[in-house]
């Protein structure tokens, strides 16, 4: 599958649509990959919610990528970015892709926003330490929505994926967090 310049084999993940890969052989810690996760996880909100991960820049465009479901429901959707600036989404720039629960999307800003670099899913294997981001629907509880960042490891990799989720892995995500990195 082609993405903006970015070749993905295979989306792995439940809630994942994007791996986000720490940069060269650099160690990095949960803290420091947490702050990266941060700065690219934007929140998608509209008649159903979700998160994505903005991983391109052409100009004033950014390129986000989803879950495909996030954008079931038919509607007015907003992007909301690390900085709680909302662009709308066109809808004509919303791009799916078959038979894998993924979509992409672009739009405009003038600010400076970081974006994630888009590992292979090829190098994972069990054990690895997984790492979720994506904002999480308000509950009884909390009644915002909040940034969730989890660490876990890879349990499983699945041969025969279903929409591209070949991925499963021990940490715990919430409604709102479908699509996030």
């Amino acid at each position: 599958m082609q993405i903006r310049g970015a070749f993905l084999p295979v989306i792995n993940g439940f809630a994942v649509c994007a791996l986000i890969q720490p940069h060269a052989a650099i160690a990095q810690s949960p803290a420091e990959i947490n702050m990266q996760a941060y700065a690219t996880t934007v929140r998608i909100e509209g008649p159903s919610e979700g998160s994505g991960v903005m991983y391109s820049r052409e100009g004033s465009t950014y390129y986000v990528l989803t879950a495909k479901h996030v954008f079931d429901e038919e509607g007015n959707y907003e992007v909301v970015t690390p900085d709680r600036q909302r662009y709308p989404i066109n809808p004509s720039r919303i791009q799916e892709y078959e038979n894998i629960d993924i979509a992409e999307f672009a739009f405009d800003s003038a600010v400076e926003y970081s974006v994630a670099e888009i590992g292979d899913s090829n190098r994972i294997l069990l054990g690895n330490a997984v790492f979720i981001s994506g904002w999480a629907e308000e509950t009884p509880a909390v009644q915002e929505r909040a940034f969730l960042f989890s660490q876990g490891e890879v349990s499983a990799l699945l041969q025969n994926p279903d929409q591209g989720y070949s991925l499963l892995y021990s940490n715990s995500t919430r409604q709102g967090m479908s699509g996030g990195p």
